[in-house]
C-alpha cells in the first residue's frame, strides 16, 4: 500500500472513531454526567448524606422554629454545623410529588399556614451513604403519603431559594427523611382492605374511582370538591408513591377535579391506598384493587 492509501485509510478511521465517540457521548443515560443530573447536581453530597456526617440525635420541634433559623446568602458545598440536626416535626403533608432529580417534594403546613420542603431521595441516589442512613431513608421513602397530621423526622437542610412550591422564607428543609409516619388513619401495607372515607365530611366527596383494574392499564379518580380548590394526589403501592405521569396537583372545576394514570406493568396485585389533600378544603382517603 502506498503513502497517500494509508493516510486516507488512518483519516477515515480517525473519522469513523469520531463518529462513534460523538454518537456514545449523545445515548441517554451512558454518561457519569448524565447520571448526576438525573439525580441532582446543587449540595447533593450533603442532601443524600453523601458526605457520611456525625448527626445529632433526633428531636422534636416545630416548623415556626425551623422556618425562622438564620441563614447565609451563600451556601458552601459543604455542611454547614446548623444542618447536623435531625428534627422531628409534626405538621400536615399537603403535597407529595415526584421530582426530576428523583426526589420526592414534600410539603409541610402547620396549623398557622406555616409552609416548609421536606425531601426523600430515590435510593440510587443516595450510595454514598452509611448503609444505616440508606435504610432509613429507603423505608421512610415507602411511607409517604398525604396526611392531615403526621410525624417526618429528617435532617436541617438549607437549599436554595428557586421558587420551590411551599418552599420557608429562608429555604430550610428536612432533607433527607429518615422516618415519616401519618397519625391519622395510617394504612399498613397487607391490612383488610378499608372503606373509602372522607377526612372532612361536606368538603370532599369520591365520586368515583377504577377498581378493580388490571396492572397495565389506566386508573381514573374523580373527586368533588369547591370549584377553584387545588388537590394534590398520591397513589401508594408496595414500592412506595407512585410517580406516575398524569399524578401531579389538578384544580377542582365546575365542582369536580380528576385524574387519570396508568398503573405499571409491574404493579404487585393488591388493595392500594389513595389520598387527596386540597389544602384547607380538606383530605379524603379511599383505595381501590389491582389485579
Amino acid at each position: 500500500m502506498g503513502t497517500r492509501p494509508r493516510i486516507a485509510a488512518a483519516v477515515a478511521l480517525v473519522a469513523g472513531g469520531g463518529l462513534i465517540a460523538g454518537f456514545a457521548s449523545r445515548t441517554p443515560g451512558t454518561s457519569a454526567a448524565t447520571a448526576r443530573v438525573e439525580c441532582g447536581v446543587e449540595r447533593w453530597t450533603v442532601k443524600t448524606l453523601g458526605d457520611r456526617p456525625v448527626l445529632l440525635p433526633a428531636r422534636p420541634t416545630t416548623i415556626k422554629f425551623l422556618v425562622t433559623r438564620p441563614t447565609s446568602e451563600g451556601l458552601p458545598q459543604t455542611r454547614l454545623p446548623f444542618e447536623r440536626h435531625i428534627y422531628r416535626v409534626t405538621a400536615a403533608v399537603t403535597l407529595v410529588r415526584p421530582e426530576d432529580d428523583g426526589d420526592f417534594h414534600l410539603v409541610l403546613q402547620d396549623g398557622a399556614g406555616r409552609t416548609m420542603i421536606a425531601e426523600s431521595p430515590m435510593g440510587s441516589c443516595g450510595r454514598s451513604a452509611t448503609l444505616r442512613r440508606q435504610l432509613q431513608m429507603a423505608a421512610a421513602r415507602k411511607r409517604l403519603r398525604l396526611c392531615s397530621r403526621a410525624s417526618v423526622t429528617g435532617v436541617a437542610f438549607f437549599d436554595f431559594q428557586h421558587g420551590q412550591t411551599g418552599v420557608a422564607p429562608n429555604a430550610v428543609e428536612l432533607h433527607p427523611i429518615l422516618a415519616f409516619r401519618c397519625l391519622t388513619g395510617e394504612v399498613v401495607t397487607g391490612s383488610a382492605p378499608q372503606p373509602p372515607k372522607a377526612g372532612r365530611p361536606g368538603k370532599l366527596r369520591l365520586v368515583s374511582v377504577t377498581s378493580p383494574v388490571s396492572a397495565g392499564s389506566d386508573a381514573t379518580l374523580v373527586v368533588a370538591a369547591p370549584s377553584g380548590a387545588t388537590c394534590s394526589i398520591v397513589v401508594t403501592y408496595k414500592s412506595g408513591a407512585s410517580s406516575a405521569a398524569g399524578l401531579y396537583p389538578q384544580r377542582a372545576r365546575s365542582g369536580r377535579v380528576s385524574w387519570r394514570w396508568m398503573v405499571g406493568t409491574r404493579t404487585t396485585p393488591g388493595r392500594w391506598p389513595i389520598d387527596v389533600a386540597c389544602g384547607a378544603v380538606g383530605s379524603l382517603h379511599t383505595s381501590f384493587l389491582v389485579t
